[in-house]
């Protein structure tokens, strides 16, 4: 049986370097942040609400025993109203697949916030070219967008 493994990159790399699989940019993360230096979720501030994810290289590899690292499943989702049409086989239109991510915190935890990763999203994220840090955003008011990365 063949899984994605997930390496969360610290910066953008050509996709003709990766090899074997996907690398994934444009992500956005709601409910928590990356922190780069502990190289897992982190807490938000109580004025953000998502921040944009750094680049993520989906891996196929042949599925062994579970890893020892502490990790998060992260439901990928689509859109930021994370609901869409369940289908005949019971799966949800929306929903892409859970992300592995790495983090000190028990996964109720992060439940417990909504974290989630999205691929578009209803807050305004500017993505860096080398995501050095994450940037936390606000909530968009009707018409503007804003953002507290000027």
């Amino acid at each position: 049986r063949v899984i994605f493994q997930f390496e969360i990159l610290e910066t953008n790399v050509e996709s003709k370097l990766i090899g074997e699989g996907a690398l994934i940019s444009g992500l956005i993360l709601e409910g928590a942040r990356w922190d780069m230096e502990t190289k897992g979720l982190a807490t938000l501030n109580e004025q953000s609400h998502a921040t944009a994810f750094p680049p993520v290289w989906f891996r196929p590899v042949l599925a062994v025993s579970n890893s020892l690292t502490k990790s998060y499943k992260c439901p990928l989702y689509i859109t930021a109203s994370r609901a869409g049409e369940i289908s005949s086989f019971g799966l949800d239109s929306n929903f892409l697949l859970y992300v592995s991510i790495p983090s000190n915190h028990p996964e109720e935890d992060w439940i417990k916030r909504g974290v989630a990763l999205v691929c578009l999203s209803q807050f305004d994220v500017r993505v860096p070219a080398v995501a050095k840090k994450t940037e936390p955003i606000t909530e968009q008011a009707e018409g503007e967008k804003i953002s507290t990365n000027e």
